[in-house]
């Protein structure tokens, strides 16, 4: 039989998770199975950290502010977002169009041993996640944590889990991981959930 494993978003991209390649190794030992790895976790890093995607995430916090102006003054968590968002909009337009060098920067062997290049790569990749993950408030791809206004009960996590305006990452297990597992057509799939963050996005 066919087994697909997935590593879900969200974990550090810089760690690879080895249990699922000796679970692979495991099952491939036996004649009747073969299995396919699918780190879904390193492949939404590299989708996000793009231009397109921060050139989206810009638009959606510049429709967010718009709204939120045309609102009663913000106050509580209300202008904590706002600020948020403020401090987002204005790195947005250079981080969108730094990212794509800087995530090249950090895959090339000569950044490491220039460490000014390698310092601008990491801080525009930092600010391109600040970015993203204010485009999705209260929600954080930094950590993935949810805000105290939110829970990690199973009501709130199915709520999340088929929002695509709350949740950063269903749009890209929609249209990145479903179709390459519906593809490979396994007779079975098995998601690995190490970190809490890797909860909503298993979901």
């Amino acid at each position: 039989m066919k087994v697909a494993l997935v590593f879900p978003p969200l974990a550090d991209a810089t760690q690879p998770y080895s249990s699922l390649p000796a679970l692979a190794g495991f099952l491939g030992s036996r004649e009747r199975h073969e299995a396919i790895l699918d780190d879904a976790n390193v492949e939404f890093v590299r989708h996000v950290l793009t231009g397109r995607c921060l050139e989206a995430a810009a638009s959606r916090i510049a429709n967010r502010l718009s709204r939120m102006e045309d609102e009663s003054e913000p106050n509580g968590r209300g202008a904590d977002e706002y600020t948020r968002l403020m401090s987002a909009s204005l790195k947005a337009p250079v981080v969108s169009e730094d990212i794509d060098s800087a995530v090249a920067d950090i895959k090339c062997r000569e950044t490491f041993l220039d460490l000014s290049r390698m310092d601008r790569a990491k801080r525009v990749i930092q600010d391109a996640i600040e970015v993203l993950s204010v485009s999705y408030f209260p929600v954080s791809l930094r950590s993935f944590e949810l805000s105290d206004g939110l829970s990690w009960d199973a009501p709130e996590i199915d709520r999340l889990a088929r929002d695509r305006l709350a949740n950063p990452i269903l749009a890209f297990l929609e249209d990145v991981t479903l179709p390459r597992l519906e593809s490979a057509a396994p007779g079975a799939i098995g998601i690995s959930i190490t970190y809490r963050s890797q909860v909503l996005p298993a979901v």
